[in-house]
């Protein structure tokens, strides 16, 4: 073998090793936290000296991009103050593209902004998608389904669904499902406490997946 089959050997090697990441193994497209606080809870201050803003700033809005080109995702920050209080979002997106220098990265980024609140845990609204492939789910209730119109004996198919969710250890409250060609577009809302210090994506979009299995399940 040549050198540069083998070094095209390793770099295939190497690329079969890497473990899959949390946003590509289950089909997870976005995983969004939304706060909503009073600015007695977040340090303003500092986090106008250390972003480079000003109080004239009072809407921004920028996108971190992980370090690690296998972590799979960046994030869309934005921020909104509205008299004296606060609204930030962070969405953590499916891919990443490019590897920056200098932080925060998207790995870092809710410890980052943790530094700027007065508590070290938050509650949060906390918005997951998935795609989960008709191959391999299956709805736990009939969908779609046909119905006819009152006043008119025309048909429609219904393919997609609100669901109020009931009590589980979650914290989910809300699910969305829609069925379409190859597979299902899936939504849940929770209220979930983030420990900003201890946050680490990557634990919890399964447990996001697995709120899903309220009303979807995987097929064995």
């Amino acid at each position: 073998m040549d050198h540069k089959k083998q070094k095209a050997a390793r770099n295939a090697l190497k690329v079969s090793r890497r473990p899959p990441n949390v946003f590509a193994s289950l089909n997870c497209e976005v995983a969004s936290y939304e706060f909503d606080i009073g600015l007695d809870v977040f340090d303003l201050d500092k986090f106008y000296k250390e972003t480079g803003l000003s109080a004239v700033h009072r809407n921004w809005s920028t996108v971190f991009y992980a370090h690690d080109p296998t972590s799979g995702y960046h994030v869309h920050f934005n921020g909104r103050i509205t008299g004296k209080r606060i609204e930030l979002t962070v969405a953590y997106h499916a891919h990443s593209a490019t590897r920056p220098k200098k932080g925060p990265f998207a790995e870092t980024v809710m410890e980052w902004l943790g530094s700027f609140f007065r508590k070290p845990t938050v509650r949060s609204w906390v918005n997951a998608r998935f795609s989960k492939p008709l191959a391999t789910w299956r709805s736990r209730f009939n969908l779609p389904f046909k119905v006819t119109m009152t006043g008119s004996n025309a048909e429609v198919v219904i393919d997609g669904i609100s669901l109020d969710l009931p009590k589980n250890p979650y914290g989910a409250l809300h699910g969305w499902l829609t069925k379409y060609a190859k597979n299902f577009m899936a939504m849940v809302l929770l209220t979930r406490p983030i420990v900003f210090a201890k946050f680490k994506i990557e634990d919890e979009v399964p447990l996001y997946s697995e709120a899903l299995n309220i009303f979807l399940e995987e097929v064995k």
